[in-house]
């Protein structure tokens, strides 16, 4: 299972620093890049901003916050 890291680039910058491999930056929707991470059988945590998690839209936070 791998660490995932889901938002803008002043967020993610820290992480990639850190060795963790996969950086999603995402400036527009960010929507689909959490179906495509939640997907993703070998993500085993999203680690993700509050600023992104506001753009996300009802249906796509709602999932997000389900998988918990």
């Amino acid at each position: 299972m791998e660490l995932a890291v889901i938002g803008g680039a002043e967020f993610t910058l820290g992480f990639a620093l850190s060795g963790i491999r996969k950086i999603i930056e995402t400036d527009g929707d960010p929507a689909k890049d959490f179906r495509q991470a939640m997907q993703d059988a070998e993500t085993g945590i999203l680690i993700t901003d509050e600023a992104t998690m506001a753009r996300l839209d009802e249906a796509t936070r709602e999932d997000v916050e389900r998988s918990v």
